[in-house]
């Protein structure tokens, strides 16, 4: 998530522009764009390696792959687990 000086909500860091809004904090708390129902399937769609949704997302390279190496499949388990403890109405 990034947030802009104007209150404006990216996708990422790399969205500095916010060419993608999803939001602004000066209309909504964080909570109500954490929760809204795009920034839920962005997330559902990056956790499944999807990243067709925007043209940001289809030109990220963030860790390098978009399929989990097999380390790594233990790790994301654990921390999808804790994220539907922290946030169960957002899974």
């Amino acid at each position: 998530m990034n947030i802009t000086a104007s209150g404006g909500v990216g996708l990422c860091c790399m969205d500095i522009y916010v060419r993608d809004s999803l939001g602004n904090v000066n209309q909504q708390s964080l909570k109500e764009i954490w929760g809204s129902n795009i920034y839920v399937k962005v997330r559902k769609m990056l956790l499944n390696g999807d990243r067709s949704m925007f043209e940001i997302c289809q030109n990220c390279d963030f860790r390098g792959y978009t399929q989990v190496p097999k380390k790594h499949r233990q790790f994301n388990r654990v921390t999808n687990r804790m994220a539907q403890m922290f946030a169960p109405e957002v899974w």
